[in-house]
């Protein structure tokens, strides 16, 4: 059963994350030009995509270890799927990026053609949050950067929970990387390179151990004992939620230290998932936002990816067709949300839907047919469990 809560995490991380690129593009002159402006938000997806990642692989895996050949068929799938969940999107994205640059960039907003597609390079390699701001930064794909955090993650966590016992030895080895992280990794990157530091990997993977821990924590017999009810005002919850989300957008705005700021902005995101992560009427809001933030959240990596170049293709065309007239700016505003909100919609629709439960039929019929080659159709199917970004 999906969890809504969670999904309406997505859904204002991706809206503010959104609001901050758009105010970038439309009002630099109002937003903070520190480059961290709400980049904390990205900690809310890797915190879930650390526990979501963590609920689909650690109890198979493990119960799998004995038996090596069934083991194999549930990694190949869940890589499997992976690939038929984040590639193709980000594929029509980059391509759609590419052909704009060529065709639609008379302000030169799309930047050139060569430039994306070398940027297209390096993120099919997984290395381009390492050379992100040095390059790429005013790039249409620069928010590309936690995708690549979030592959590398996908890529390696798999191995990590193969080369590991059990999950008490891997709370510890987590424990104590998150510890080397907060104290002497991410001072030190950030000594050295203080601006491009702030998108590596190695000062940003705390939200994926907090994604553990929360597993971790809902796996304990005890947590039934400490499971928050849904009571009080909504007016209440939503105030706390508030308050998280404030905290984490403060950290990004205020000059504080970047060994400060993604330690407490990864803390608050473990703090609201761990929220959702009980599924009990905690992360709520009045209906018609909720209704609202519900359909987001689904469509929240469509929207992560298209949502730059739908903004910049409606400043290229509100500036040919208004000639750079500020009485017209409130139109070309409307005409970007416009443009964001139809072109997440057909991606969705046409290319991430389908393409995930293409990835999801692949899995299970591999499954079958490894099923069919053993002769036992007793064999457990191997699980699928909701996808994470």
């Amino acid at each position: 059963m999906r969890n809504l809560e969670i999904d309406r995490l997505r859904a204002i991380a991706v809206t503010l994350i959104i609001y901050a690129h758009y105010a970038r593009i439309y009002f630099p002159w109002i937003i903070s030009p520190d480059i961290r402006f709400l980049s904390s938000m990205a900690d809310i997806f890797f915190v879930i995509s650390g526990y979501v990642i963590s609920a689909i692989l650690i109890d198979q895996v493990d119960s799998l270890k004995p038996k090596a050949s069934e083991l194999a068929v549930f990694v190949k799938g869940f890589f499997l799927r992976r690939i038929y969940r984040i590639y193709p999107s980000a594929w029509v994205v980059i391509a759609a990026v590419i052909l704009l640059s060529m065709f639609y960039n008379q302000n030169g907003l799309f930047s050139t053609p060569w430039k994306n597609m070398e940027a297209a390079v390096y993120i099919f390699t997984y290395t381009f949050n390492y050379f992100l701001v040095s390059q790429y930064h005013d790039l249409v794909l620069a928010p590309y950067w936690t995708l690549m955090i979030e592959e590398q993650f996908y890529l390696f966590f798999p191995f990590f929970i193969l080369l590991t016992k059990n999950n008490r030895q891997r709370l510890a080895i987590l424990a104590v990387l998150l510890l080397a992280i907060t104290l002497v990794i991410r001072p030190l990157t950030m000594h050295y390179y203080p601006v491009s530091g702030l998108f590596f990997t190695q000062t940003r993977c705390d939200g994926f151990i907090y994604g553990f821990f929360i597993y971790y924590i809902m796996k304990q017999p005890w947590i039934g004992a400490i499971k928050p009810a849904a009571t009080g005002a909504k007016l209440f919850r939503m105030l706390m939620v508030a308050i998280f989300l404030f905290v984490m957008a403060a950290v990004t705005i205020f000059d504080i230290s970047v060994s400060v700021m993604i330690p407490v902005g990864a803390f608050m995101a473990f703090l609201l998932v761990f929220a959702a992560s009980f599924n009990s009427q905690i992360i709520v809001f009045p209906y018609p936002l909720q209704w609202l933030l519900d359909i987001i959240g689904s469509r929240s990596y469509s929207l992560y990816l298209i949502h730059v170049p739908m903004i910049l293709a409606a400043k290229e065309l509100s500036d040919r067709i208004f000639r750079h007239d500020p009485q017209w700016q409130i139109s070309g505003n409307i005409m970007a949300v416009i443009f964001i909100v139809v072109a997440g919609e057909v991606l969705y629709r046409l290319v991430e839907r389908p393409t995930l439960l293409k990835g999801k039929a692949l899995s299970l019929k591999m499954n079958e047919a490894f099923k069919t080659a053993r002769h036992n159709p007793d064999l457990p199917d191997l699980e699928y469990v909701k996808e994470s970004r």
